[in-house]
């Protein structure tokens, strides 16, 4: 990813955050949480908000916000990300890692014994088919090797070693899918109010021609 395409995405992200009426900085600032716990609900809720306005945007139905915001996120028949599905509005690998983040999001908010279960227990726990299932879905993104100064470091040792950055890197994954798909979607509108007012302007000449 070019750092001006970083640039843009940051922008998009900082309109989420106005339209949200929340601190700008809120995602940026998600990193420092101070436990897992915190960080993963919070991240969740933005990513559902994310995925509201997306979908409402995609449908040009504003007034259907309040409707869609009470869907489940990962519900499989009714939730959030069916309707991205069925829309087509993000790719099939940010659909499994919203999929996954909500599973790991349960986790803690369905059970207080969680509250103060770090992430790289989380994963300790798992067995070798959860693992390989939790790198595919939350690296979904990233590339099999990459190197950190003169090391060479692989995808899933990465994850597995360091799951909060890898799924903050993840989420910004998907808000980048989400913030393409949003601009599109603002241009789109744009362009169908230009032909809107083309369209009246040119319905207003012809009718003073007629008089």
């Amino acid at each position: 990813m070019k750092y001006e395409d970083v640039k843009i995405i940051n922008q998009e992200i900082k309109e989420l955050e106005i339209s949200m009426e929340i601190q700008e900085g809120f995602f940026n600032n998600l990193l420092k949480s101070e436990s897992d716990w915190s960080f993963i609900i919070k991240l969740h809720a933005f990513l559902e908000v994310g995925c509201t306005v997306l979908i409402t945007k995609a449908l040009g139905r504003d007034e259907l916000t309040d409707v869609i915001s009470r869907l489940e996120m990962s519900g499989k028949n009714f939730g959030k990300t069916m309707f991205i599905s069925r829309l087509s509005l993000l790719s099939k690998g940010a659909i499994n890692y919203i999929h996954k983040l909500s599973e790991i999001r349960n986790c803690y908010v369905h059970n207080l014994k969680n509250i103060s279960l770090s992430l790289e227990d989380y994963v300790k726990i798992m067995d070798k088919n959860q693992r390989v299932n939790f790198v595919t879905s939350i690296g979904y993104d990233t590339v099999e090797d990459f190197k950190i100064g003169e090391k060479l470091i692989k995808k899933k040792d990465f994850i597995l070693e360091n799951p909060r950055i890898a799924i903050y890197v993840g989420a910004f994954s998907v808000l980048a899918e989400l913030a393409v798909e949003l601009k599109f979607r603002k241009l789109t509108l744009k362009e169908a109010d230009l032909n809107k007012r083309a369209a009246e302007l040119f319905i207003s000449v012809f009718k003073k021609s007629r008089t």
